[in-house]
């Protein structure tokens, strides 16, 4: 009877002996880009696996005049030495410089067909989303506004954060990735 009561509480007490699993917060990334006209910076982490997603907040600052060189900044994937690559592009046209467009930019270039947003940029941060699977599937959102799209498939190889001629923030990044 002793035994069978031992054996009893045991079973009692290792059920209450916490099962929780401790979630580990995605770690989150910041990048301040500030460069002068007609210079760019980056920010790169490698990654592998069947599906990425990158989201945060940009932030644009001040943009810089170049004669060559517009304010830009990118979210991108990209394969193995930047190419191929996907994302999002933010950049000032200095015809309505109180104004940045957000576009989704595939293989080929920047969509402007798919423009996001366009929007008085004064302190402005826009929250993003980037995600791409190896199957080809892509989608993009800029403060609230998405667009799915479809490309060739790739591997992934980077996630890159960079700038051009302006001072860009890059705020709460995550890049989360599915193997």
């Amino acid at each position: 009877m002793l035994k069978l009561l031992r054996t009893a509480s045991l079973i009692i007490l290792s059920g209450c002996v916490s099962t929780e699993s401790h979630l580990i917060a995605p770690e989150k990334y910041y990048f301040d880009c500030d460069v002068p006209p007609g210079n760019s910076s980056e920010w790169n982490r490698t990654i592998t696996g069947s599906e990425v997603r990158v989201s945060g907040n940009l932030q644009l600052v001040e943009p810089r005049r170049d004669p060559t060189w517009a304010p830009v900044a990118n979210v991108s994937i990209s394969g193995v030495d930047h190419s191929p690559r996907v994302g999002l592009g933010a950049g000032i046209d200095w015809h309505i410089p109180d104004v940045v467009t957000v576009a989704p930019v595939t293989l080929s270039g920047p969509e402007m067909s798919q423009v996001l947003l366009s929007k008085a940029w004064d302190g402005l941060s826009i929250p993003f989303a980037v995600s791409v699977k190896r199957s080809g599937e892509f989608s993009v959102s800029a403060a609230a506004q998405s667009r799915a799209l479809h490309i060739q498939g790739f591997d992934m190889r980077k996630v890159r954060l960079s700038c051009s001629t302006g001072h860009f923030r890059f705020t709460d990044v995550v890049v989360e990735i599915v193997k």
